[in-house]
């Protein structure tokens, strides 16, 4: 499913990296809304890519399908860990482009960390590969059904979200 909205996060060393994808992004996808953030520390742009996200499930602009976060930094491992502490971020560290849309649709990730030591090249390629992959709600196999396991980790992971944040927006 392509997104409706993007947010490109990255610090000062991914930033020419950023500028690049944003416009590829602008240039051949332009329906995708964009959100840019650049800031010197990945905790900050964690914290700002969770409150546009926020912003757009709490106010019913999109579903968590509909919106992926992407962020290149120097820490991309623990950018990865970080985000995922946050409600509605399920983020995948990626350097290569190997079983990106495996991660998309069976690990539930709707948000990439790649390292600013990525080529301009793998960059794209991830991300063209990452936003046309199936998402979880989008994939037919037997896995992916109603009581597979796909499904059961799911919707665990959504009850978890409600427990710890209370009612949310969130995949149905």
């Amino acid at each position: 499913m392509i997104p409706k909205y993007v947010i490109i996060g990255s610090d000062d060393k991914g930033n020419r990296m950023h500028k690049i994808l944003h416009n590829f992004i602008n240039d051949n996808y332009k329906k995708i809304k964009i959100y840019d953030i650049n800031e010197n520390l990945y905790p900050n742009i964690v914290l700002k890519m969770n409150n546009i996200c926020q912003n757009l499930l709490y106010n019913n602009k999109c579903s968590v399908d509909e919106l992926v976060c992407l962020s290149i930094t120097e820490s991309y491992m623990s950018m990865a860990s970080v985000s995922n502490k946050f409600p509605f971020m399920r983020c995948i560290p990626i350097d290569n482009i190997n079983n990106i849309s495996s991660y998309r649709t069976h690990s539930f990730a709707n948000s990439i960390s790649i390292s600013n030591k990525c080529n301009l090249n793998n960059i794209i390629n991830i991300f063209e590969n990452f936003i046309k992959a199936p998402t979880h709600s989008e994939c037919k196999c037997s896995d992916c059904l109603d009581n597979g396991k796909y499904s059961i980790i799911s919707k665990l992971l959504v009850d978890i979200d409600m427990q710890i944040f209370g009612i949310i927006s969130s995949p149905k």
